[in-house]
């Protein structure tokens, strides 16, 4: 069972990046910096595919070293400042995510075979499925402000 969507459909656009990377323009320069990051947590989040704790988990701690590498972006477009606020904060949604995703099957495969134990394999489930629609927002959100990132680098 996956609980949590294999992949965005995140399109920060190579082609964009590629078709910029030639232009001395410092916004062309200062969108190529803020794509790379933005890709490596697409990729991230677009390759998983594990349903264990330990898995997500990593993933969570993968998504907050993006974070970092967006938040250390120095940028001087105020447009451009916006997206990177915008994608930290939907990484920093999928890394809680994905964390709480973790602890829940952590939690639900140390419950023992008893009544109480059920119980707490129900909230455990009850928790990655929450979890799992947190993270598809978060896409969907992702997909939306690629579409106006990549509109808005690929006009200069």
């Amino acid at each position: 069972m996956q609980f949590l969507p294999k992949s965005t459909t995140v399109a920060v656009s190579a082609f964009v990046a590629f078709l910029l990377a030639g232009c001395g323009n410092s916004q062309v320069a200062e969108c190529n910096k803020l794509i790379d990051p933005i890709n490596k947590g697409h990729n991230l989040v677009a390759n998983f595919q594990s349903n264990d704790a330990a898995a997500a988990n990593k993933l969570a701690s993968e998504l907050d070293g993006t974070i970092e590498e967006l938040e250390k972006v120095e940028l001087k477009d105020e447009k451009l400042k916006g997206f990177q606020e915008r994608f930290t904060q939907i990484y920093e949604e999928l890394s809680k995510a994905f964390r709480t995703t973790g602890q829940a099957l952590k939690t639900a495969s140390a419950a023992p075979p008893t009544p109480a134990g059920g119980e707490t394999v129900r909230k455990a489930k009850a928790e990655v499925e929450a979890a799992g629609k947190v993270a598809e927002s978060a896409a969907k959100k992702a997909d939306a402000l690629a579409i106006e990132i990549n509109s808005y680098c690929s006009k200069m």
